[in-house]
């Protein structure tokens, strides 16, 4: 029977070809679709509490449509806090589109790195390991900064020795003094927010200060809630201006 079935696909030769051709090129495509779909899915899956966090985002009108934008204003997040009483916790991200990577320096050397500036609760809400330092407290500061493992390396050839550390940050006309209080190990591949450190936000607001005037609640900046547990949704209605 097999040598028949082989002497069948060996008299027309070309027709033999071209199925295998289509058969493992279907077969090659339905896997990197599998595998594409697979890492979508992974994505931002390792925070522990990831379940219970939402990124807000803002919905306007238009005409007879309607268009969500990700950018809200700076003080929503507290604004949540105060009138939300099922928001455990919340975190404000600078505008990372607006930054090309800083330069930062320690003594004689001097580094390209991706940089944001953070709220205090950034390492307590999202699950970004930390090697040095403690989540609760890497950010409380605004002269703090907590860098990656590998720009510990590049800077101080050491994670250990990195903390207690001041390096400067300088990015376009804005420069800052600051002081390494942690270091985490490089954000993971399937994690959307990438940096290789992390301010704090009111060192932004010391150099670029933010309304505390909400209006239609739109802007450049991230907010991300945490939920308090059994509430995984919220709804929210009216203004907040």
């Amino acid at each position: 029977m097999f040598k028949r079935s082989l002497r069948r696909l060996m008299k027309d030769r070309q027709s033999t070809i071209l199925n295998l051709v289509g058969l493992s090129t279907g077969l090659a495509c339905a896997l990197l679709i599998w595998l594409w779909i697979h890492d979508e899915l992974q994505t931002d899956r390792f925070h522990q509490s990831g379940e219970r966090i939402y990124q807000v985002m803002v919905t306007r009108q238009q005409g007879n449509g309607s268009e969500t934008d990700p950018g809200t204003a700076g003080a929503l997040g507290q604004e949540l806090i105060n009138i939300i009483p099922n928001v455990e916790q919340v975190v404000t991200l600078a505008p990372q589109k607006w930054f090309e990577p800083f330069s930062v320096n320690y003594g004689n050397n001097t580094v390209s790195a991706t940089g944001n500036f953070a709220s205090k609760d950034f390492f307590s809400m999202f699950s970004f390991d930390l090697l040095e330092g403690n989540k609760n407290t890497v950010l409380a500061d605004k002269h703090s900064v907590v860098i990656s493992k590998s720009l510990a390396l590049s800077l101080f050839h050491s994670t250990k020795d990195a903390v207690g550390k001041t390096l400067s940050w300088k990015l376009f006309d804005f420069k800052q003094v600051v002081t390494v209080t942690g270091v985490y190990n490089d954000m993971p591949a399937n994690s959307t927010i990438k940096m290789d450190f992390v301010l704090n936000f009111n060192a932004w607001v010391d150099e670029m200060p933010v309304s505390g005037d909400l209006g239609n609640g739109t802007g450049p900046f991230e907010t991300y809630v945490l939920l308090k547990k059994r509430h995984r949704h919220v709804a929210c209605s009216g203004s907040l201006a």
